[in-house]
């Protein structure tokens, strides 16, 4: 379980040149007040923003740093995510 209002965040760079596969394997978030949000790092452009129980698409990088941010509220916490996270050269 996670805990309450969090504000976490999550780099994660490949070498240049190179891109960031995010696939989620599990996810379990309040539907109304908790996300995960995806984020390309340098342009700071919105990838994905999730929540609830429905396991999120794969993300990929345009760059080859994304952030991954977790907010929470102050009140239900849940099982959290998992996912796992490759690096390749297109």
């Amino acid at each position: 379980m996670y805990e309450h209002n969090m504000n976490e965040t999550w780099k994660i760079e490949a070498e240049i040149c190179n891109k960031v596969i995010l696939r989620f394997t599990s996810f379990d978030l309040e539907s109304c007040c908790d996300y995960v949000k995806v984020y390309e790092c340098d342009v700071n452009r919105l990838l994905g923003s999730f929540n609830g129980e429905e396991l999120p698409p794969e993300v990929r990088s345009i760059g080859n740093c994304i952030s991954i941010i977790m907010t929470t509220d102050g009140s239900v916490t849940k099982a959290g995510f998992s996912a796992n996270i490759y690096k390749f050269t297109p």
